[in-house]
């Protein structure tokens, strides 16, 4: 059954992927490496697909555990991203290792991401269980038209000795009114 908690962690994954990916390909861009095309793009937007999708799948209990996997997931997307864009690009910047102002950028944007994800995460389950119970109260009861009245009926129900298997009670009764 489908519950608010349990669909919150889809929307958690698409945030998870789409941050990452928004936010990769950004620090490239503004780093010197240019915007990534062909097939670049395609690797970037596979790798934090398939980040995304793992963390979204993952249920865990407690805010803070939580918290740290999306950061670590972020962190991790940012550099699988980072190296797939090197790869896919075809070009070779100043190693593979990256600097200490990128680094730093990079570990503050997964971490206010994370806590913003966090959040949007547990607004959305709050909201989706309260529109849930607000359905239940709001529905009310359908009233009968106003020109219809209120008639008893014969409810006709199958008694449970003709629902059991064997002979059942086939004698005739005790007091017979026939002859009287």
């Amino acid at each position: 059954m489908s519950t608010p908690t349990s669909r919150a962690g889809y929307v958690r994954g698409g945030l998870v992927g789409l941050c990452a990916a928004l936010v990769t390909t950004a620090a490239h861009a503004g780093a010197g490496g240019g915007a990534p095309a062909g097939g670049a793009v395609v690797l970037l937007l596979v790798v934090c697909a398939t980040v995304g999708a793992v963390v979204g799948e993952i249920t865990l209990e407690g805010r803070v555990v939580r918290a740290a996997l999306v950061v670590g997931a972020l962190a991790a997307a940012q550099v699988l991203g980072h190296v797939m864009l090197t790869v896919g690009g075809h070009h070779e910047h100043a190693g593979w290792l990256m600097t200490a102002p990128m680094l730093t950028l990079h570990v503050v944007a997964a971490v206010g991401l994370g806590l913003l994800i966090n959040a949007v995460e547990y607004l959305y389950a709050v909201c989706g269980s309260v529109l849930c119970w607000l359905r239940i109260f709001a529905s009310g009861r359908i009233r009968p038209a106003a020109g219809q009245g209120w008639r008893p009926t014969n409810v006709i129900v199958a008694r449970p000795v003709l629902l059991r298997t064997g002979l059942g009670m086939r004698a005739p009764p005790l007091v017979s009114f026939v002859g009287a």
